[in-house]
């Protein structure tokens, strides 16, 4: 199969690099794969070695998502401690102010 018919190809959960490989040579459509770093199915290799075999698109999705609800839940406890009606600015990362020097 040379043409897939698609945009994108998700690849769901390859378990092996020959299997992304097989995919990608077999496809001529850029491939998209989603890595979860903690308790995903996914094969776990480097973002260059994925680039090397052909992945066009690698995303970090559930990460990102773990790491927006991690501050969150900091935000809503600092709120609920200080019994303060607004946080610190520079916590909340206010876009305009000094957001570039939010602490890690």
């Amino acid at each position: 199969m040379s043409w897939a018919g698609a945009d994108i190809i998700f690849i769901e959960a390859p378990q092996a690099i020959d299997e992304i490989q097989r995919i990608a040579d077999a496809l001529d459509a850029p491939l998209l794969i989603n890595m979860v770093t903690q308790g995903g199915k996914t094969l776990s290799v480097s973002t260059d070695e994925r680039e090397r075999i052909g992945c066009d698109i690698i995303i970090f999705a559930s990460d990102v998502q773990r790491a927006a609800i991690f501050g969150m839940r900091r935000l809503l406890q600092e709120l609920r401690e200080k019994r303060a009606s607004a946080p610190s600015r520079l916590r909340i990362g206010v876009i305009g102010n000094s957001a570039s020097k939010m602490p890690a």
